[in-house]
This record gives C-alpha cells, structure tokens and sequence, in this order.
C-alpha cells in the first residue's frame, strides 16, 4: 500500500549534503514509504501542520548549550 504524509508549514527543515547542514525555511516535507518523496512541493494521503516548527531527520544528537 502505497500511503504518503505531508508536513506543510515548517519553520524550518534541517537536512545533511556533502558540505554539511543544509536549513530551509517556511517549506513543506511529503514522506512516501517510510523515505522523503520531496521537499517544498506534492501532497499527501495525510497533512500535518507543522505550525513554524523545526524538523529534522530521526536519531540526530540534538544535545545543544
């Protein structure tokens, strides 16, 4: 079953490239399959609204001071 989830309104999304830590701002997520089908475009079977919040990937050491 192919099933997918928009996250719409997000602050800010934090994801890893080749140089680093990339952030966007005020974008949206759709996740198809359990893996991320495309940022800042699409739709999805579900929509969460994120309401400004930051998202990251799973099982990132977010200890900070």
């Amino acid at each position: 079953m192919n099933r997918s989830i928009k996250l719409e309104n997000i602050g800010c999304l934090i994801t890893e490239s080749n140089a680093g830590l990339d952030y966007t701002y005020n974008t949206s997520l759709v996740i198809e399959n359990e893996f991320i089908g495309s940022i800042g475009k699409g739709g999805g079977d579900k929509t969460i609204n994120c309401n400004g919040k930051m998202v990251s990937a799973g099982f990132v050491d977010s200890h900070t001071h």
